[in-house]
């Protein structure tokens, strides 16, 4: 476990899901250490409890920014995360995709989508894109939606919604190509009718059959279907 301990703050960070939180008495020659779970913003949620139990005059209470921790909100229930992971995938405009070669190998890729009534997600790619052909090969894929790393204060803990995911081509000039394109059209811009004009450009419906979404260290919550039914958390 590698960490790094800030003076000015008084409290060690690490890159894995534990933290520990230090102060020193006044002599500054003895250190009390106490061990902190973080929560989603990399902050431990045992922090104000901590603050507790630190006796006045010692190093973390005199430090000014110490009273300006935010106070540790309510567990949210399965409603709300599903809620929020649901929020997550609309506001996000583009997916990142794991696909698998015709020989077995993996590929990363990322293609710009959107979301049918039903939650299902749409992307529009080229045949000669090496990721067309390996959903033509394998019509399953794993897509990921992951928090903008300028919205998160640890990036380590960004937000992010995982499926495993069914993958099913829609047939060229269909009443479902002509709806998606359209929907397309209207959140990606005037660049789809060009590229859907092109004759190797195709579309590609997926499924979700189940996954996780995780919101920070120890914070993974199992999820199904297209409409992301949440489970109670596992923790990973």
């Amino acid at each position: 476990m590698s960490a790094e301990f800030d003076h000015s703050f008084g409290f060690h960070r690490c890159t894995v899901a534990q933290a520990f939180a230090v102060h020193a008495d006044d002599s500054g020659d003895n250190v009390h250490i106490h061990t902190v779970r973080p929560d989603a913003s990399g902050f431990g949620t045992d922090w104000p409890a901590f603050r507790r139990e630190s006796q006045p005059g010692t190093a973390l209470e005199k430090h000014p920014g110490a009273a300006q921790n935010p106070p540790v909100s309510e567990p949210l229930t399965l409603k709300q995360l599903q809620q929020e992971a649901i929020a997550l995938r609309r506001e996000l405009d583009a997916v990142m995709l794991s696909t698998t070669s015709p020989e077995g190998m993996p590929h990363a890729s990322y293609a710009p989508c959107v979301l049918d009534g039903e939650g299902r997600c749409h992307i529009l790619i080229s045949r000669l894109a090496r990721h067309t052909k390996n959903l033509e090969s394998h019509p399953r894929a794993s897509l990921m939606w992951i928090e903008d790393k300028a919205a998160t204060r640890n990036v380590f803990a960004r937000r992010r919604l995982i499926l495993q995911c069914r993958a099913e081509n829609i047939e060229r000039d269909s009443e479902g190509w002509k709806r998606i394109l359209k929907q397309m059209e209207e959140q990606l811009g005037n660049t789809v009718p060009l590229l859907a004009g092109l004759p190797d450009f195709m579309v590609f419906c997926f499924d979700a059959l189940e996954g996780n979404y995780v919101r920070g260290f120890g914070q993974a919550y199992p999820v199904s279907g297209n409409d992301l039914v949440m489970a109670e958390r596992r923790t990973r």
